[in-house]
C-alpha cells in the first residue's frame, strides 16, 4: 500500500516575511534573465553576430540593491530553473526518459528465476511471485507518477498543447527498440494529456499520423525526405539550417498550434 503525506509550515512573522521577500525577488531576476535572454536573442538574429553572454542573478544586485535581502541560492535557482526550461529558441525542452524498466531489468531478472526455482505450488514460490509482482507494480507506478508529473505540469503551463500521433504497437515491431517504446509509456502519456485537458479547459491537438514533422525544415518548410532513426542531426538542403532532429519536429508541431 502507498501513502502520501502532506505538510504545513507555520512560519513566524519575520520567516513568513523573508520567503515572501525571496520568493518575490527570485521572480523577479526569473522575469529579467527572460527579458535579457529575449534581447540577446533579437540582437544576434538582426546583428547575424555571435550572442553575447547573459547576465547572472548576481549582476543585477549592484542595480537593484533590494536583491541583497533576499536568499542568494534561491536566486541562483531561478536562474537554474529558467535554463531547464527555456533555450535561445524559447520553444523547445527535451525531457529525458526515465527508463523506469530498463533501470530495474536486473532486480526483475532475479527475482525472475528465483520464482522459477521455487517448488510448483508451494508456499515458497507463492512468496517468490508476489514478490516479483511488487517489483513489476514499483516499475509501473513510477512510470505513471513521471507522466502524470509531466502532463500536469504541461497543461497548467500551456492553454493549447500539439502531440505527435505515434503508433506504439507498429513501433514495437523493431525488437531493437521494443523495450525502449513500451517503457516510455506514450499511449498512457497522451491519454493522461487529453483527460487533462479536457478539464482544464485546455486544446489538445494531435498532428496527422502522416505529419512529416522530422523530415520537413522549420525554418524554410523544404521537405528534405525520410530519415533513418539513427539519424539525430541533419542540415536543409534548401537554406543551409543545421537542425537537431527532436528540436526540428517539435517546431513544426508547434505551428500546427496557429
Amino acid at each position: 500500500m502507498l501513502k502520501g503525506y502532506k505538510y504545513r509550515l507555520y512560519p513566524t512573522t519575520a520567516q513568513a516575511d523573508f520567503l515572501v521577500k525571496t520568493i518575490g525577488c527570485a521572480r523577479f531576476i526569473y522575469n529579467k534573465l527572460l527579458e535579457d535572454r529575449i534581447t540577446i536573442h533579437e540582437e544576434a538574429k538582426a546583428s547575424g553576430g555571435p550572442k553575447r553572454k547573459p547576465p547572472t542573478p548576481a549582476s543585477y544586485k549592484p542595480l537593484f540593491p533590494f536583491l541583497c535581502e533576499a536568499d542568494s541560492l534561491a536566486l541562483a535557482n531561478a536562474k537554474l530553473h529558467f535554463a531547464v526550461m527555456t533555450n535561445d529558441a524559447l520553444v523547445t525542452e527535451k525531457i529525458p526518459n526515465p527508463r523506469n524498466l530498463r533501470e530495474a531489468e536486473e532486480r526483475l531478472r532475479r527475482a525472475q528465476r528465483a520464482l522459477s526455482r521455487k517448488k510448483p505450488g508451494s508456499r515458497n514460490r507463492e512468496k517468490a511471485r508476489l514478490l516479483l509482482a511488487k517489483k513489476h507494480e514499483k516499475v509501473r507506478n513510477r512510470r505513471h507518477d513521471f507522466l502524470h508529473k509531466l502532463s500536469r505540469r504541461i497543461v497548467d503551463e500551456n492553454q493549447v498543447v500539439v502531440v505527435e500521433t505515434l503508433k506504439p504497437r507498429e513501433m514495437m515491431q523493431d525488437r531493437r527498440l521494443a523495450k525502449s517504446i513500451g517503457d516510455a509509456g506514450w499511449g498512457e502519456f497522451v491519454r493522461q494529456l487529453a483527460y487533462k485537458c479536457r478539464f482544464h479547459g485546455r486544446t489538445l491537438i494531435k498532428a496527422d499520423p502522416w505529419f512529416a514533422s522530422t523530415q520537413v525544415c522549420s525554418a524554410c518548410g523544404e521537405n528534405g525526405g525520410k530519415k533513418d532513426l539513427h539519424v539525430r542531426e541533419w542540415t536543409c538542403a534548401a537554406c543551409g539550417t543545421h537542425h537537431d532532429r527532436d528540436v526540428n519536429a517539435s517546431l513544426n508541431l508547434l505551428g500546427l498550434a496557429d
